[in-house]
């Protein structure tokens, strides 16, 4: 029998901290701590409103077989923010006014502020792009970094200040430690990635007063636990819901089994960082979720929306099992969307995560703090599968799969990667990055019957498919890929991996790259569609290992000598290479959206190429079964 739980109207007319406006009545915490038996099944439904939270909703075992919902039709948001009140106008010219944090605010200044939800912007100078040095940043700490003349003020020590910066596949976030005026040199704590040493670093600075000159721009002065704003033209702040984020995480289902979480609204909390900031390594992996499942069984997010977050909307964390997402929109993200996992490898089983599915989400706007984040990363964990969601518009990756380096056996295995439509990543800011990027040795790893286009990179590498360092055992099979700034596929490294039956149309570096040269079997190339849009195929470095190619089909409108890792047709074909292979037109039904497929006549028939058409990718209409 399932117990049906209706929270109280009062309880969606919320004060400031989640509290009811009447003081009297239980909070939602307690509402759910008193639904019913630990283990049985019961349903709590919220009704409309906005639930201002003061500390993050634990759902632990006693949770177990709980259902939390909005009623039907209801719109339900749940909150870790509150309001800002008691603004003052302090300068009238250029319209910037201030207030104080509230009382009990964590001792962290904020790194978010919101209007009616939005995202404003923390001051920054430049207002958009970067500065520039040619000085190789230092790799042991601390690092110093020059400014323009009469830029760096010793006030920024204790004002806050950080300097933003990027390299390569990622960037760094570092509070100003020390100010030499006279040399106009800032010292930060950490140090720059030796191989991630740009040849001009681009950097930038944020939350400077002096930076506050646009509307729409914030900036916090910790020292005096102020906020200063230029409010957006038209906005009174005295009556404006401006907030700022106190928690840094909003749910927290932990040791539960069979819990759910369906048609709510999640937005506006912060993430833990350390306080002098940091630099991140890839993929933001430090950053945690807004909704955490730790230790849980079978637990539900559906038809749910997280926007507006610091860290990663999802975050499925340390020994959970066959958990799903679907159905949920994901956006306006400081980092990504759904994380799976640890960074670690778990040698007690307990400890492990595996099973888990991420079906029809859209997935979009995110790495909005931390641009190296993903849309959806696995890590260390295994027979997960990320399919039919959408993922656009990022600085970086769609989806990530695997933490390992080289070729060290990992648990991360027998994943599968199908049917999403990733689109729009990339955006010129950082380098290095895939739509679909996979790491370590997987065996089991499937990549099918995706459809990826438009990636462009700041310097190098937006790539489609990418396998990156030891990448192992893994089947990528029937993708349709166009219009990447690189290749469509690129191998850094790895071996014994199947690139099948794919379309790679209008990438740069002639479609397809292998990095680096090997003794062993890089990968096995066959039955794929091949569009160059110069004559040059198969870039990179193809000198040492193994590489069987056959069965495909190549084509390019350029005019010149077309080449085969610097060999004419020919030449290539003498080397063993493409024997069953052909040069030919694949006919495309519509040439603009290869994904539709090719013309009955294609010369791709004639070989036995099942041309993929992918009109199916992304999110399903109706829910899966």
């Amino acid at each position: 029998m399932t117990t049906l739980t209706r929270i109280a109207l009062l309880l969606s007319i919320a004060g400031p901290w989640g509290l009811s406006v009447h003081g009297a009545e239980p909070s939602l915490q307690e509402r759910i701590n008193h639904s019913g038996k630990k283990g049985e099944a019961r349903t709590v439904l919220i009704p409309a409103g906005r639930y201002e939270l003061t500390e993050p909703l634990h759902l632990g075992p006693e949770a177990s077989g709980l259902t939390l919902a909005a009623e039907p039709g209801a719109q339900v948001e749940i909150v870790g923010s509150s309001r800002l009140t008691g603004w003052k106008r302090i300068d009238e010219a250029r319209n910037v006014w201030e207030c104080r944090l509230p009382d009990g605010f964590p001792t962290a200044p904020p790194r978010q502020l919101f209007l009616a939800g939005s995202r404003l912007v923390r001051a920054r100078t430049p207002n958009t792009g970067w500065l520039e040095t040619k000085e190789t940043l230092a790799t042991k700490p601390p690092l110093t970094l020059g400014l323009p003349d009469g830029m760096a003020r010793a006030e920024w020590v204790r004002q806050g200040v950080v300097i933003r910066g990027l390299q390569k596949w990622a960037g760094f976030q570092l509070a100003v430690t020390e100010v030499d005026v006279a040399a106009q040199r800032v010292t930060l704590p950490g140090a720059a990635i030796a191989h991630r040493q740009e040849k001009t670093n681009r950097f930038w600075i944020e939350n400077a007063p002096e930076a506050l000159d646009q509307p729409g721009e914030w900036c916090c002065d910790p020292s005096a636990r102020t906020i200063r704003l230029i409010p957006p033209a038209g906005i009174d702040p005295l009556t404006a819901n401006i907030t700022v984020p106190r928690l840094r995480t909003l749910v927290l289902i932990d040791g539960a089994a069979d819990v759910r979480l369906q048609r709510l609204q999640f937005s506006e909390c912060d993430v833990e960082t350390p306080p002098q900031g940091d630099i991140d390594m890839q993929a933001a992996a430090p950053r945690r979720g807004a909704i955490v499942l730790r230790s849980v069984r079978n637990g539900l997010v559906e038809q749910c929306t997280v926007r507006s977050v610091a860290g990663y909307a999802v975050d499925i964390a340390r020994g959970s099992r066959d958990c799903i997402v679907r159905r949920c929109e994901l956006s306006q993200l400081g980092a990504g969307g759904v994380r799976i996992g640890e960074t670690k490898i778990e040698e007690v089983p307990e400890a492990q995560v595996s099973g888990h599915v991420v079906e029809d989400c859209r997935i979009h706007d995110y790495g909005q703090i931390d641009f190296g984040a993903c849309g959806a990363i696995v890590f260390q964990a295994a027979r997960n599968t990320i399919r039919h969601n959408e993922i656009h518009h990022a600085p970086y990756t769609g989806v990530s799969v695997g933490w390992t380096w080289g070729y060290r056996d990992s648990p991360c295995r027998e994943n599968l990667v199908e049917k999403n439509h990733i689109h729009d990543l990339g955006g010129k800011l950082l380098s290095d990055l895939g739509a679909v990027y996979l790491l370590g040795p997987q065996p089991g790893t499937v990549v099918r019957g995706n459809l990826i286009h438009d990636l462009a990179c700041f310097d190098y590498g937006g790539w489609g498919l990418y396998t990156d360092e030891g990448s192992s055992g893994m089947l990528l099979e029937g993708n349709v890929v166009y219009r990447c700034q690189t290749a469509g596929f690129h191998q850094h490294y790895g071996k014994e991996n199947t690139i099948r039956g794919n379309v790679f149309v209008n990438c740069g570096e002639g479609g397809i790259r292998r990095s680096r040269d090997e003794d062993h079997q890089s990968f096995t190339l066959e039955k794929n569609v091949v569009v160059s849009p110069s004559p040059a195929f198969l870039t990179g470095n193809w000198k040492k290992g193994t590489y069987p190619c056959n069965h495909n089909l190549y084509f390019t409108p350029a005019e010149g000598p077309r080449t085969w890792t610097g060999k004419s047709w020919e030449e290539w074909q003498g080397s063993g290479h493409d024997q069953h292979s052909a040069i030919g037109d694949p006919r495309w039904l519509d040439p603009d959206h290869p994904e539709r497929g090719v013309r009955a006549d294609s010369p791709a028939r004639m070989l036995g190429i099942d041309v993929p058409v992918l009109e199916d990718a992304g999110p399903r209409a109706a829910a899966p079964k």
